[in-house]
């Protein structure tokens, strides 16, 4: 089981209420294994907000728990690129190295979410 960090939205990247509650029943279903209701409210954020990146992340994920590898990582990326400081980013990043058994990436990925967590509990 696979179980996602809480979010924390990072500075430039904040949700409203309404999409930040979209957010986190979207953590719930991928944890839940609903991963066509996770898909549908990661796409009724991406509609209002189409580089927040932790939404990308976690579409990523969901699509590569349902087998749809390449689209997953390009959501992935997608999601680092539009937030780098954000450690749910790059946790994410870490799952998906670590169910493509790349666990040197895997690491590197899970010690830069927690660089990133450790500077925004600094700020």
């Amino acid at each position: 089981q696979l179980i996602m960090p809480p979010p924390i939205q990072s500075t430039g990247q904040q949700l409203p209420s309404r999409e930040n509650g979209l957010f986190k029943k979207l953590v719930r279903f991928y944890e839940q294994k609903q991963y066509k209701k996770g898909l549908t409210s990661a796409r009724e954020i991406l509609k209002k907000f189409p580089n927040h990146g932790e939404t990308l992340s976690m579409k990523g994920l969901i699509l590569n728990a349902m087998g749809r590898k390449e689209e997953a990582l390009e959501n992935i990326r997608n999601g680092i690129k539009n937030n780098m400081s954000s450690h749910v980013v790059w946790h994410v990043y870490g799952l998906f190295q670590r169910s493509e058994r790349k666990y040197d990436e895997a690491i590197k990925a899970y010690k830069r979410a927690l660089q990133c967590e450790k500077v925004g509990e600094i700020e």
